[in-house]
C-alpha cells in the first residue's frame, strides 16, 4: 500500500504504534475508515480498531431513526455471506453493544443473520469476546420469553439467538478466553419478574442498571408481592459479587401504601447482607421508592461514589445520619418524599411508628433537624437545598464535619442555603400557613 501521507505527518508516522492505536481508539467509525487509506502502518493499527467493538455504530438515544442502524447491520451481515466470515475482521472483535430494542427475534441483530455469525466465532475460539453491554428491553414484548404474570419462561431456540449468546457466555469457562467477558446490563421500566437471574452468567456483570416494578405506580404492591421483589433483588446481588457500578430505581410516582417496614425486615436484613458482600462496587445509585420510604441500605464498604435520590422519610434520616460512610468520597444528594396518601391525605409513611407525624400534622413538608452526622470522608458535595428535601441542618453538618470539602464548593454552597433561607422566610412573611 503506497502512502498517501505528506511530509507533515512523518512526526505522527513515527510515533510508537501503542500511542497511534490509543488515539484511533477514540475516533468515531466514520473517522477510522479514512485511516486504512493513509499508509500500511495507519492500515495496520486502525483496521483492528474498526472491529473492536461491534455494534449499530449510530449513537441516538432513542429509536427514532432505526433506518440507519439497520442498514448498518444488515450490510455488515450480508457482505459476511458475499466475501466470506473468514474474510472480515470478526477476529479483531472484543466489544459487543445491543442497544435499546436490539435484542429481540424481529431486531436486526437477528434478522439479518449476524447475530448467528457472531455466535459460531465466539464458539469456533475466533472472536475472543471481552465485554458486553446489553439494554435487557421488555423481553416479553419482544419475544425473548414467554410469561404469565409472575413467571417468565425462556427456551432456547434457532430463533431466539439473543438467548443462544447468552447461554455460550454462560459456558465462558469452554472457550478458552483469556479472561472471563464483563458484561454490563441496563434494565429500565420493565416488571421486576422479567429479570433473566437463570439465563446469565451473573458472575460476569461488572456494570448493573435495573429498574424495579415501575407499572405500580399509585396503589402500593401487597406486602408478598414486595416480599418477592427484595428476594429477587437479593439474588441478583448475591450472584453479581464482580459489580462494580450498580445502579438502582424504584417507584417513581409512588404515593402511600398500607406495608409497615416490619412486614419486610426479614427480607431487606438478606438484601443488606447481599449488599455487605459487594466487595468491589465503588459506585452505587439508589433512586425513587425502593420497596419503603424507611429503608436505608448501608453502602458496601468500597463504595466511593454515592447518589441517593431516593423517596425517603424522617427515619430515614436517622439513620443516614448514624451511618459513617467510611470511603465515601463524592456524595449527590437530590431526595425526595411521599407528601399526601392515595385519598390525598398527609402521608403516614413519614416515620417507623408515625410519631413524626403527630408532630407534623399539616405539613407536606415538616421541618426537622437531625443534630449530627457520622460521615467524615466527603471530598465533593453535590446537592442544592432549594430543590430538594433535606433536614433543616445537613448542609451546614455536611461542611463542619467534612474538611476534605473545596473551599470554592463551600462557598458555593453557603450562598444556595442563604438564598433558600431567604425564600423561605419571604414565603413565610406572605403566607404563614404555608412553611
Amino acid at each position: 500500500m503506497e502512502s498517501s501521507a505528506g511530509p507533515n505527518s512523518s512526526y505522527i508516522l513515527n510515533l510508537p504504534a501503542e500511542i497511534i492505536s490509543d488515539i484511533v481508539s477514540k475516533l468515531r467509525v466514520e473517522d477510522k475508515v479514512p485511516l486504512l487509506r493513509v499508509c500500511k502502518r495507519f492500515y495496520n493499527i486502525a483496521y483492528p480498531q474498526l472491529w473492536r467493538t461491534l455494534g449499530s455504530y449510530v449513537n441516538y438515544p432513542t429509536s427514532l431513526n432505526p433506518d440507519s442502524r439497520q442498514f448498518n447491520l444488515q450490510k455488515l451481515a450480508q457482505t459476511a455471506r458475499d466475501i466470506g466470515v473468514d474474510a472480515m475482521g470478526f477476529h479483531h472483535t472484543k466489544k459487543l453493544i445491543f442497544r435499546r430494542g436490539e435484542l429481540g427475534p424481529a431486531s436486526d441483530w437477528v434478522n439479518s443473520g449476524l447475530l448467528d455469525i457472531v455466535n459460531d466465532q465466539i464458539l469456533a475460539g475466533k472472536l475472543k469476546i471481552r465485554d458486553v453491554e446489553f439494554y435487557w428491553d421488555d423481553p416479553v414484548k419482544h419475544g425473548i420469553c414467554t410469561t404469565s404474570s409472575t413467571t417468565p419462561k425462556y427456551e432456547v431456540s434457532a430463533r431466539n439467538t439473543i438467548l443462544n449468546l447468552l447461554a455460550i457466555l454462560k459456558g465462558y469457562a469452554r472457550l478458552n478466553l483469556p479472561r472471563r467477558p464483563a458484561l454490563k446490563l441496563r434494565q429500565r421500566h420493565a416488571p421486576s419478574y422479567v429479570f433473566p437471574v437463570g439465563v446469565f452468567p451473573l458472575e460476569c456483570i461488572t456494570r448493573l442498571e435495573i429498574g424495579y416494578d415501575q407499572y405500580d405506580a399509585y396503589s402500593g404492591a401487597p406486602v408478598d408481592r414486595t416480599v418477592k421483589q427484595i428476594q429477587l433483588l437479593t439474588k441478583v446481588l448475591e450472584g453479581t459479587t464482580d459489580l462494580t457500578s450498580l445502579s438502582l430505581s424504584g417507584i417513581r410516582y409512588a404515593v402511600d401504601g398500607p406495608c409497615p417496614i416490619s412486614e419486610l425486615s426479614g427480607a431487606l436484613a438478606k438484601l443488606q447482607d447481599a449488599f455487605d458482600n459487594l466487595k468491589r462496587l465503588s459506585m452505587l445509585e439508589l433512586t425513587f421508592m425502593l420497596f419503603h420510604p424507611s429503608l436505608f441500605i448501608i453502602p458496601p464498604i468500597n463504595v466511593r461514589i454515592l447518589r441517593l435520590a431516593q423517596k425517603v422519610s424522617i427515619e430515614w434520616w436517622r439513620q443516614f445520619a448514624r451511618c459513617p460512610f467510611s470511603n465515601v468520597k463524592h456524595l449527590i444528594l437530590s431526595t425526595a418524599h411521599i407528601p399526601r396518601t392515595t385519598d390525598g391525605g398527609i402521608s403516614k409513611w413519614w416515620s417507623l411508628d408515625g410519631s413524626d407525624m403527630e408532630k407534623h400534622t399539616s405539613e407536606d413538608h415538616p421541618v426537622f433537624n437531625i443534630g449530627r452526622l457520622e460521615i467524615r470522608s466527603l471530598k465533593e458535595l453535590s446537592t442544592n437545598p432549594g430543590r430538594y428535601y433535606h433536614p433543616k441542618d445537613l448542609l451546614t453538618l455536611l461542611l463542619e464535619q467534612n474538611p476534605g470539602i473545596e473551599e470554592a464548593q463551600r462557598e458555593r454552597y453557603r450562598a444556595l442555603e442563604l438564598e433558600h433561607r431567604k425564600t423561605m422566610a419571604e414565603l413565610a412573611s406572605s403566607a404563614p400557613g404555608l412553611v
